[in-house]
């Protein structure tokens, strides 16, 4: 009988990577997650899993003995927090400025306490030319001082069967010598916003679907929804006639569609990503 590896969750979250190396059949030994709202959330998701509510930097070699009870832990995975990197932070903000971007340090704090035999440490795709790339080497140069190769490359989701154009740059470690290998992007056409979604049903403004997670609409005003009908598919509030068009907040933000910027979706195209 094929024995499944086995991975501890860092900087966990609500629980997206620890899903994601589940369905690729790994054995889930321990997470660890500061926030009480992530962790109801993670508890949720993953009721039977091991999961250590606990300020990270506070996490010392002897609550991973306890936690971890003679268990040999094959991988490491996370995503330190990242935004001090993300776009949606203050651009002008050096490396150092945020001590967000300084949490990487307790990754590989734990990977050299651990010893794993691989890591998987993620980002936002902004880290890889962060400082002209400085802080990528920088990264890499702290896992190859704890005797680690590492690589890293930047993948898209949308290349993997997601519809949604988000990069992240995906840092991959080895104690060994060996080849490291990323995956192939699958040879599929993206998958766009109306497969995804496109067969939920319709809602009106404030009603909900019991039989569809999350599937809420907004409570919009009548005078919204008036101004929202003239909004084409990846349109912006141009398309709205003047007498009913917003006379304040920030106009910048929807003069034409843009990337980086929440706007209303394409139906017949992949959604851009956003974070807030």
């Amino acid at each position: 009988m094929h024995t499944p590896l086995t991975y501890i969750d860092l900087f966990s979250g609500a629980g997206g990577l620890s899903l994601g190396f589940e369905q690729a059949g790994f054995q889930q030994l321990l997470s660890v997650e500061m926030e009480s709202d992530y962790c109801q959330t993670y508890r949720t998701n993953f009721p039977h899993h091991q999961l250590l509510q606990k300020d990270l930097t506070t996490l010392t070699e002897q609550d991973l003995i306890n936690c971890l009870n003679g268990q040999a832990v094959d991988l490491i995975i996370g995503g330190p927090p990242c935004q001090g990197f993300s776009m949606a932070g203050k651009i002008g903000r050096t490396f150092t400025d945020d001590p967000r971007n300084h949490l990487f340090k307790e990754f590989v704090r734990i990977v050299k306490i651990v010893q794993p035999y691989f890591f998987v440490m993620e980002n936002v795709a902004r880290l890889y030319t962060h400082n002209s790339g400085k802080t990528r080497i920088e990264i890499i140069q702290a896992f190859q001082n704890i005797g680690y190769s590492v690589e890293c490359k930047i993948l898209s989701a949308a290349d993997f069967g997601v519809p949604q154009i988000r990069s992240r740059v995906i840092f991959i470690g080895r104690r060994d010598k060996g080849k490291i290998s990323f995956p192939e992007p699958l040879q599929i056409s993206h998958q766009t916003v109306g497969s995804a979604i496109g067969h939920f049903p319709k809602l009106a403004a404030g009603e909900s679907n019991p039989h569809v997670a999350n599937h809420e609409a907004m409570n919009h005003s009548a005078q919204m929804l008036e101004k929202m009908a003239f909004v084409k598919n990846g349109g912006n509030r141009n398309d709205i006639p003047e007498p009913l068009r917003p006379k304040t907040g920030d106009i910048r933000k929807y003069i034409r569609y843009n990337s980086n910027k929440t706007s209303r979706l394409y139906y017949r195209r992949y959604a851009q990503s956003f974070s807030l």
